[in-house]
C-alpha cells in the first residue's frame, strides 16, 4: 500500500498546488488546474510545453475529496527519477509506523548529482508550473 503525507497545501497566484511525501521518501507536486483553463481535463502526456522536475507525470479528475487530495482536475510530477535520492529522515520515521519494507526500492546511490528533493524543492517546482499555466491562459 502506498502511503501519502500531505506536507503542504499552498495558494500561488490564485490556483492551488500540494506537497507530498510519499511512504518510499519521494515527494511529488501538484497543481490544480482551473475549469477555464485550455489544459483542463488535458492528459498529462498530451502537454509537452509544460516544465517542471521530470516532466509532468499524472493528472487526474478528483471528483470527491479525500484525505490528501481536494476536489479538481490536478496534474503532477514526482521526485522519483534516476538522480532523486529518498528523503533518509522520512524513511525511517516510517519504517517503523509501517514495517522495513520502506526501505524496498529506495534509491541510496552515491550518485554526486543526485540528492533527495525537499518540501521548498517540489513547492518551488509547482509555483514554476503554475508560471507556465498562467501565461499559457494568456
Amino acid at each position: 500500500m502506498l502511503v501519502k503525507k500531505l506536507e503542504e497545501i499552498g495558494d500561488y497566484k490564485g490556483y492551488k498546488y500540494l506537497v507530498v511525501l510519499l511512504d518510499r521518501g519521494y515527494r511529488c507536486g501538484y497543481v490544480r488546474v482551473p475549469v477555464d483553463h485550455p489544459y483542463f481535463k488535458k492528459n498529462y502526456e498530451d502537454i509537452t510545453n509544460i516544465r517542471c522536475h521530470g516532466g509532468l507525470t499524472y493528472s487526474n479528475l478528483q471528483t470527491k475529496p479525500n484525505k490528501i487530495m481536494p476536489i479538481g482536475y490536478w496534474l503532477g510530477f514526482d521526485c522519483a527519477h534516476k538522480d532523486d535520492l529518498v528523503d533518509i529522515n522520512s524513511i525511517r520515521e516510517r519504517a517503523v509506523q509501517i514495517g522495513f519494507e520502506a526501505f524496498n526500492n529506495v534509491n541510496l546511490d552515491n550518485n554526486p548529482r543526485a540528492f533527495h528533493k525537499d518540501k521548498e524543492f517540489v513547492k518551488n517546482e509547482c509555483q514554476k508550473i503554475i508560471n507556465q499555466l498562467i501565461k499559457i491562459k494568456k
